[in-house]
């Protein structure tokens, strides 16, 4: 009797629970009544089916959220996995110098170097299979040329265009606006900055620096001869390399359309016609970046591998300090973050700018570097000085032709037009006499 009252009591308030909504007290009773052993009415048993739906549910729901979170875990997964290997890719994109090859450079343009001196290189030679038909091209090239002018015209230009370029002798900077002017470099500088380049090139490769793809911004790009160094340096690579060929974007700016458009004709007639597939994409702009900002705003930010400054450092003061925070700008703004700054500047213009004489004192030679550098916003990566002779120090100009007789190879296609055209008395050699620096903008230079 007692069980039975028990058992409707239970129920009773089972009932009253659920009727005042109070589940969780009607969830207790309903457990009492199961352990019990009473039978069900019909409410309990609807009231049980409920408990085992909401349960039921609530697995499902758990199930579900755990399924999720497997799958969010799983998408994390792989993109960390893509992330890796999108890294590896980046992180290893350099062209990994081949030893044969690098062997093969320094024994062709006998490139040795100083006992206790890891920064000057003296090279004495060209690669000749290399420079030789290089520079016949170039001759054949300026000699149709001069033909197309009458004979009194082209006495007066080149003489204009010979007159302004000595001033670089005299340590001052020349207009390069006259009419032959990229005719006159080409007789006088051109060869020799495209075998200081050549070698430029090769210093940057054999640290693994030089990528399958790159973007070069050339300033004061002239005539492109920083770019006539590279394609004639993969070419010497591809002796050795059997690798896809390396696709570059080389972006010449110069005030002077003149040196750019002759640039780009003698390229077209010889670079272009090599068999070597070079994937040279080029983009000229003509402007003076020290004339406006606006000039400045037409180059892409954040997207050269590469920024040249080769033998475009100015000898006015004036223009030296605007040149340089304008160069700062650039740097600051236009690289990659992982680029850097290329400069090629002759060693008497790198010394006499910080008015210091040239020497053989290194550490007097790292402090000029420094300052150099310092006032461009930038931090030194490493420099080599390049030279033909033993030593840092000019020789006089007997000694100097002398040894240039019996140790440095000749201009064999270009002499005989420099005797011809700018009435040059004696023969010309390949002659280095440059500083290559590798550097990037200093800390805090970046935005």
């Amino acid at each position: 009797m007692s069980n039975f009252f028990n058992n409707w009591l239970r129920s009773r308030r089972f009932r009253k629970a659920l009727k005042q909504g109070d589940t969780q007290l009607a969830q207790k009773i309903f457990e009492e009544i199961g352990r019990s052993g009473a039978k069900l009415s019909v409410l309990e048993k609807l009231f049980k089916k409920q408990l085992h739906t909401e349960q039921d549910l609530k697995s499902r729901v758990h199930e579900n959220l755990n399924l999720r979170q497997r799958v969010q875990q799983q998408y994390q997964e792989l993109d960390e996995l893509e992330a890796k290997l999108g890294d590896l890719g980046r992180s290893d994109p350099s062209l990994k110098p081949n030893v044969e090859f690098v062997r093969e450079v320094r024994d062709r343009f006998q490139i040795a170097r100083t006992e206790g001196d890891e920064y000057k290189l003296q090279c004495t030679s060209i690669d000749l299979a290399v420079f030789e038909e290089f520079e016949r091209q170039l001759a054949d090239h300026l000699q149709e040329e001069f033909s197309k002018f009458p004979a009194s015209m082209l006495r007066d230009e080149l003489a204009k265009a010979n007159a302004d370029l000595d001033k670089l002798k005299k340590g001052q900077d020349p207009e390069y606006s006259f009419r032959l002017t990229p005719h006159v470099y080409f007789l006088r500088y051109f060869l020799d900055h495209v075998y200081g380049g050549y070698l430029a090139w090769f210093l940057i490769y054999q640290n693994s620096l030089l990528k399958d793809s790159l973007n070069v911004l050339d300033i004061g790009a002239g005539a492109g001869t920083l770019a006539y160094s590279f394609a004639l340096f993969l070419s010497s690579l591809s002796e050795f390399e059997q690798s896809p060929p390396l696709h570059w974007s080389y972006y010449s700016l110069d005030r002077q359309s003149n040196l750019q458009f002759r640039g780009l004709q003698f390229w077209q007639r010889f670079i272009e016609k090599q068999i070597v597939q070079t994937n040279a994409f080029f983009r000229f702009d003509t402007h003076d970046l020290l004339e406006s900002e606006t000039n400045r705003e037409k180059i892409p930010d954040r997207f050269f591998d590469f920024i040249i400054l080769s033998h475009c450092i100015f000898a006015d003061p004036q223009e030296r300090k605007d040149s340089n925070q304008c160069y700062k700008d650039i740097f600051a703004s236009k690289l990659q973050k992982t680029g850097y700054v290329l400069i090629i500047i002759q060693d008497k213009r790198l010394f006499f700018a910080n008015e210091v004489s040239l020497s053989e004192d290194i550490e007097s030679e790292q402090q000029v570097m420094h300052q150099f550098l310092s006032e461009m916003g930038l931090s030194l990566v490493w420099y080599k000085y390049l030279t033909s002779t033993p030593q840092r120090t000019s020789m006089n100009e007997s000694d100097f032709a002398r040894f240039a007789r019996e140790n440095l190879p000749l201009q064999q296609a270009i002499n005989p037009l420099r005797r011809e055209y700018l009435q040059q008395p004696f023969d010309s050699n390949y002659v280095l006499d440059d500083y290559v620096i590798l550097a990037q903008p200093g800390i805090g230079d970046r935005e």
